[in-house]
C-alpha cells in the first residue's frame, strides 16, 4: 500500500542519515518527490521526516519536486538543511518560475555554488489557461486530449 511505501521510504532515510554519520561523511544529498514543506508534521513509521533531516551531524541538500515551479524553500522551518523544489520546466502545469538548479557535486560528497536560474516564463509554460478555461475548452472540443493539443501545442 501507499502507506506501507511512506514508511518504508521514512526508514530508508532515517538509515541513510544514520549510516553517513556513522561513517564519518560531512555531506548528503536527498532526493524526494515532494517539497520540504510537505514533510511538516510528517513521521510515517514513527520517523520525523524534518527532524531527520536537521540531523547536525551532516550538512543536508534536499531536492524535491511535486509542484511545477523552481524555488528555493530554505528558511528556519528546514535550517540547518538547504531545500530546493525542483518540479519546473513546464509541462502540463506551471504552479510558478520555471528553471534549474546548478552546482558542483565534489567527490567526497560535498557541494558548492548551488544556484537557481530561472526562465521566462513563456520559454517553458504554454500561455496560462485557468483550471476552470481548460475544463470548458475539453467540453468544447469534446476531449481535454483534443483541447490540450490546439491550445499547448502537445500533440502526439
Amino acid at each position: 500500500t501507499l502507506a506501507e511505501r511512506e514508511a518504508g521510504a521514512a526508514r530508508l532515510l532515517h538509515a541513510r542519515v544514520e549510516a553517513a554519520a556513522d561513517e564519518g561523511r560531512r555531506n548528503l544529498l536527498v532526493f524526494s518527490h515532494y517539497p520540504a514543506d510537505y514533510l511538516r508534521g510528517v513521521a510515517p513509521a514513527g520517523v520525523n521526516l524534518l527532524r531527520t533531516l536537521r540531523d547536525g551531524r551532516l550538512r543536508v541538500a534536499y531536492f524535491g519536486g511535486h509542484r511545477h515551479g523552481t524555488e528555493n524553500n530554505t528558511g528556519a522551518e528546514t535550517e540547518p538543511f538547504e531545500a530546493y523544489t525542483l518540479g519546473g520546466g513546464g509541462g502540463w502545469s506551471c504552479d510558478g518560475e520555471q528553471g534549474y538548479l546548478v552546482g558542483e557535486v565534489m567527490s567526497d560528497g560535498a557541494w558548492d555554488n548551488l544556484k537557481l536560474v530561472k526562465l521566462p516564463f513563456n520559454d517553458c509554460c504554454a500561455p496560462f489557461n485557468p483550471v476552470e478555461d481548460f475544463a470548458a475548452g475539453c467540453e468544447r472540443m469534446g476531449s481535454c486530449k483534443k483541447y490540450d493539443c490546439v491550445f499547448n501545442g502537445n500533440c502526439e
